[in-house]
């Protein structure tokens, strides 16, 4: 959904960053959290972000605290670099309470769907970044919480009737009583196995690199974006966000849903020797992303925020998903066995 401002809104958002006179706008597809726009001014160009999803200017500190920290390092992969407004700060408010933050736009195209060079590109992108996050300190704390924590994340939703509040909530919703059933006997079962994550290795992780969120140029990923979510967690939880999303179909590489995530594991790999215990719990890393996507999303719709359409979508995409990780001996085999093993490297052969 593409969301609109007001023209006096950005022009006021401007003149907080010294940018006036002549602009245009190329729109730019906005996420579930933010709006976003691509901003030109005097052949410069910039990427608006209006923060939707919170108004709280903490967790924007630590986003850009990372950003700036990755910037101080020797990079091989390209992340948003925070533009600062007259005033010295990396954000500004609006009027109406909103968040916003002004980056130098990074020139390229989204990835395409399904397309082998550009899997390849992110699993080894995605591992470059990992390597340099696992280095960084930053004088503030993740407001955040781990995957791994994600029962207490939603204490107060969980703590619910949630089955009852969905098929009652609406007809729609009651037509898929099956599915939300599945869902809920799911989540009951991996929140007594989260506490196991804990001793797995921990660093500061992106926590959101999806397709979606990176930057292609020609067959290479040349830049990951949207570093609002970044946490301390645990290490494998990065490749399990990426592998989540490319379970989805316009992501499959010839008409399968495990062989994208095998190249990306691949090329992953080959930067970070994950530990084989690390290996062994991405299945239930995977399932603690779809779960917090899911949950998400109806917190969203419990707050008007997201329509009935996403929340129907999400429930059907959730119970898909995590069947596939649960009856799948192709996915299970990716992560269960040593990297350098003749059955991986037969699984990634295409």
């Amino acid at each position: 959904m593409i969301k609109e401002i007001q023209t006096d809104q950005l022009t006021s958002i401007l003149l907080q960053y010294g940018l006036s006179g002549h602009y245009t706008i190329a729109e730019m597809e906005s996420g579930m959290n933010n709006t976003t726009k691509r901003i030109i001014v005097d052949n410069e160009h910039y990427m608006l972000r209006i923060y939707d999803n919170h108004q709280e200017s903490s967790i924007v500190e630590v986003e850009h605290q990372m950003l700036q920290a990755l910037h101080q390092r020797s990079l091989t992969i390209q992340v948003p670099q925070v533009v600062i407004s007259k005033c010295g700060n990396t954000y500004i408010s609006t009027e109406q309470g909103k968040l916003v933050a002004m980056y130098r736009f990074i020139n390229g195209n989204r990835p395409r769907a399904g397309y082998y060079p550009h899997i390849v590109s992110l699993g080894k992108a995605a591992a470059l970044l990992t390597v340099e996050m696992a280095s960084v300190t930053l004088p503030c704390s993740a407001q955040y919480d781990p995957y791994y924590l994600l029962p207490e994340s939603y204490v107060a939703l969980l703590q619910t009737d949630l089955t009852s509040y969905l098929i009652e909530e609406h007809k729609l919703l009651a037509e898929q009583v099956s599915d939300i059933n599945y869902i809920m006997d799911e989540l009951s079962v991996i929140t007594t196995e989260c506490k196991r994550l804990e001793d797995l290795p921990k660093q500061w992780i992106h926590g959101d690199i999806v397709c979606q969120n990176t930057v292609a140029l020609e067959d290479e990923i040349i830049a990951i974006l949207d570093f609002e979510f970044v946490a301390q967690d645990v290490r494998a939880m990065e490749p399990a966000v990426i592998a989540v999303d490319l379970m989805h179909r316009e992501n499959w590489l010839n008409d399968c849903p495990t062989q994208a995530v095998a190249v990306m594991m691949k090329e992953y790999l080959q930067v970070i020797p994950l530990t084989q215990e690390e290996l062994n719990e991405i299945p239930l890393l995977m399932k603690l992303r779809i779960f917090d996507v899911f949950l998400h999303v109806v917190t969203r719709y419990q707050q008007q925020l997201s329509p009935l359409s996403l929340l129907l979508e999400i429930i059907g995409t959730t119970v898909e998903n995590l069947r596939y990780i649960n009856e799948s001996n192709d996915l299970q085999s990716i992560f269960f066995v040593g990297r350098n093993s003749y059955e991986f490297s037969r699984k990634i052969r295409l």
